[in-house]
């Protein structure tokens, strides 16, 4: 890989918390795409460059250990889905996250992701802790409320994540509720959005509501194929609104 060197140097470099083996390089990738704009173009491949690895030396389990301590500093570095989601196929992910940009993007500009405030509030009225996935701020209400909010701009408080990885503990939150963006993620990351929700949370709720929905979004996991392919595997309630369809998982006691 060649990079000029003022824009090396306008990123800060490698970042040198990353300690042994793996993904530094990636992470650095990862910052020059996004001083870039996030320009799908913005890397090109040259057939003529050749790149010549020498054989060595390798402790597997060693560099396997570092380079999960790694992985999870590069997720503690940018919390976005598309770091979120690294760590499979890279192929893949590549074509996912080239997919997600635009669904993201077509969420922002549609009435996605948001449910009535007063629906919401009965339906987690005893959570003391609640994550919320999906383009609505926090709702008043007391206890803590953590938002994954999309429509908004990231920052420290708001990460733009999918909830498929998340930062937080076990049980952490009494409820985490997820709002539209569930059905357009991949069954790989879907099923990852519930292991992890119902790592992190006691009850789990995918709520799909009636708002219009942009054709460049593509095709989603209906609430009747969710029910079919979770029903034998957890405790599940379904409940209806005017303008939404919720289904709370629960793991089986």
């Amino acid at each position: 890989m060649s990079v000029r060197r003022s824009t090396l140097e306008a990123i800060g470099g490698f970042d040198e918390e990353f300690d042994g083996w793996g993904h530094e390089d990636v992470e650095l990738g990862f910052r020059l795409h996004a001083n870039a704009g996030r320009r799908p173009d913005y890397f090109a491949l040259e057939p003529s460059a050749y790149c010549f690895h020498v054989p060595h030396y390798r402790n597997s389990a060693v560099q396997g250990a570092q380079a999960r301590a790694n992985l999870e500093l590069f997720r503690r570095r940018h919390p976005r889905y598309d770091a979120e989601l690294y760590g499979g196929p890279r192929r893949l992910l590549a074509a996912n996250v080239a997919r997600y940009d635009k669904v993201v993007e077509a969420f922002r500009e549609s009435r996605l992701g948001v449910v009535d405030a007063a629906w919401l509030a009965g339906a987690v009225a005893e959570s003391a802790s609640l994550l919320l996935v999906g383009g609505m701020a926090a709702p008043e209400r007391p206890g803590r409320t953590v938002v994954f909010d999309h429509r908004s701009e990231a920052d420290e408080g708001n990460r733009h994540l999918f909830g498929h990885r998340t930062p937080f503990a076990e049980f952490e939150f009494d409820s985490v509720v997820h709002i539209d963006l569930w059905q357009y993620l991949s069954v790989n990351e879907l099923a990852g959005v519930v292991n992890e929700g119902l790592r992190i949370g006691r009850r789990l709720s995918l709520v799909s509501t009636d708002a219009p929905r942009p054709g460049v979004l593509g095709s989603r996991c209906s609430v009747d194929y969710l029910l079919a392919m979770l029903g034998d595997r957890f405790s599940i309630t379904e409940e209806r609104t005017g303008s939404a369809r919720a289904v709370t998982l629960e793991k089986p006691s």
